[in-house]
């Protein structure tokens, strides 16, 4: 990898660092087939912004999320969609 003979398709320190963040956040962003983790950090976080949703549901509070990593937008949308249907279950 130092010596750039590696093609940046195949496994490089990118993509393995990159593949990482994506496992510690839910296993089904690299692969959707594998089940739904209750404690992964994406199940976590929803149950957390639902609970403080549903005890700030009338006082109509707004929530921000901060994401710390910078993810592609499929990325994104496939955890916004992990997210909605999390709450919708």
């Amino acid at each position: 990898m130092r010596n750039k003979s590696v093609e940046p398709k195949e496994d490089n320190m990118l993509k393995i660092t990159n593949d990482g963040k994506k496992l510690a956040l839910d296993q089904r962003l690299i692969n959707p087939l594998l089940p739904d983790d209750e404690n992964s950090k994406v199940n976590v976080c929803v149950k957390n912004v639902f609970s403080i949703w549903d005890k700030t549901k009338e006082e109509n509070s707004t929530q921000l999320l901060f994401f710390r990593y910078v993810y592609t937008k499929k990325v994104m949308a496939a955890l916004i969609f992990m997210m909605i249907l999390e709450i919708n279950l």
